[in-house]
């Protein structure tokens, strides 16, 4: 490197060396892991080279009271101080590092019109998707992009509002609202979703044809019902079973919506003669919080891998009454911020609207914002449903019972949003 001295060469080359690894590859691992290898590589140097005679690994040398004076050489006790703004930068870069991995993924969508990638929480599958939506814009293709979530639509369509002249990102309702124009009932109830708008929006495509060049669909399990699936049939080139399409989605475990949806993949690729791809390296969470996950024991298999180091913060779980759950609440946002985290890397999700974090003290009001304003600086609470797709530093759960079955998924859910730290307030 230009302008590093002699000696700090020869070190950097002698780590590289010892560890047998390129230095890019060291800067990625954490300092615990490089020392051990340098050593490990070191030791394994000095006994195959035979200028090094005087090296013998059975002498008991270096002894314990040795290896304490080089572990307060190496690692003295002191206290730094990390900004959230620079917790927050480290964080974003590792996981954009991390995510890069799993692109290996797009040379099997390109080589496949019809591709259906079902992967567990945390595996990357939106940002891949928001990849295959770029490619497509590069290719001069017209683009359909849809979700079910409003909030995973704010932020595909902020990603891919570079590509708007070609790519088209927005939820399957404001899709079919859009192509029926027609006004939302004041008395608005499932019945209008799932049946009457998208019967219109077929109308609509029959009498007046809309295609797109490829759709892509992130979180496609909440969008698997037969009408729904008949719009995008009739807004694709070719139709779902010659056009260019790929969906995302954890068909196993996250259909929230919709509970008691049975999503029959066997049946669908029967019809639609699709390329069915698992995918399941996470590369959001941390080894702890994918422990955690996988001990849950939920359908859809284990992650084969997680990419991201650990950061020994395992997740917690808090055992609360009804009677001092607020306190509880109360203690542990105290603690975080503490430990100098600002409000906006923290979350507070709950199975209900108005679960724990509508009812803090008064003086909590100013540092809280429900999801959808998202005030800079505060803590954001929502639903786990629409927290679904998205993800933050921390995550609190609050209002979940294990005895509640429903509860289960929703757990899984909220666990996977956290990037760093995931907490779950438990009533008994």
């Amino acid at each position: 490197m230009a302008g590093s001295s002699g000696p700090e060469r020869l070190n950097r080359r002698v780590l590289i060396i010892w560890s047998g690894k390129n230095w890019g590859s060291l800067r990625a691992k954490p300092i615990k892991e490089v020392i051990i290898d340098c050593l490990k590589g070191g030791r394994k140097h000095l006994s195959e080279v035979p200028s090094a005679g005087w090296f013998n690994p059975s002498s008991g040398h270096p002894t314990w009271e040795q290896c304490q004076q080089v572990a307060r050489i190496l690692r003295p006790n002191f206290v730094a101080y990390e900004s959230p703004k620079s917790r927050q930068a480290a964080l974003q870069e590792e996981l954009r590092r991390y995510t890069d991995e799993q692109f290996e993924l797009l040379d099997i969508i390109s080589n496949n019109p019809r591709i259906l990638v079902n992967g567990l929480a945390g595996t990357g599958k939106t940002l891949m998707a928001i990849e295959v939506a770029r490619r497509s814009a590069a290719k001069g293709q017209h683009t359909l992009f849809l979700c079910f979530n409003r909030a995973i639509a704010r932020f595909i369509y902020n990603e891919t509002e570079p590509l708007k002249a070609t790519v088209r990102a927005t939820t399957f309702h404001d899709y079919v609202l859009n192509l029926t124009d027609i006004n939302i009932p004041a008395q608005v109830n499932n019945e209008f979703w799932r049946t009457e708008l998208p019967m219109r929006a077929l109308d609509r495509l029959v009498e007046d044809p809309v295609t797109y060049d490829q759709i892509v669909i992130d979180e496609a399990p909440d969008l698997f019902f037969e009408n729904y699936l008949e719009v995008m049939d009739l807004s694709l080139d070719g139709g779902l079973k010659s056009g260019t399409w790929s969906m995302f989605g954890d068909f196993y475990n996250q259909v929230l919506y919709s509970p008691d949806q049975i999503v029959d993949l066997k049946a669908f690729e029967k019809e639609y003669n699709f390329t069915a791809c698992a995918f399941l390296r996470n590369c959001r969470n941390t080894p702890s919080i994918t422990k955690f996950v996988d001990d849950l024991g939920l359908p859809g298999g284990h992650y084969v891998r997680t990419l991201r180091p650990d950061n020994g913060l395992a997740p917690e779980v808090i055992d609360v009454d009804q009677e001092n759950s607020v306190a509880d609440l109360v203690a542990v946002l105290e603690r975080l911020y503490s430990q100098n985290y600002r409000g906006d890397e923290i979350v507070i999700l709950s199975p209900y609207v108005d679960g724990l974090a509508t009812h803090l003290p008064s003086i909590w009001n100013s540092r809280l914002t429900p999801l959808e304003l998202s005030v800079r600086g505060r803590i954001r609470f929502s639903t786990v449903y629409a927290f679904k797709g998205l993800e933050s530093p921390i995550v609190i759960l609050t209002d979940y019972t294990a005895r509640n079955a429903g509860h289960l998924a929703l757990l899984y859910t909220a666990a996977t949003r956290a990037l760093s730290q995931f907490i779950v307030l438990q009533r008994s």
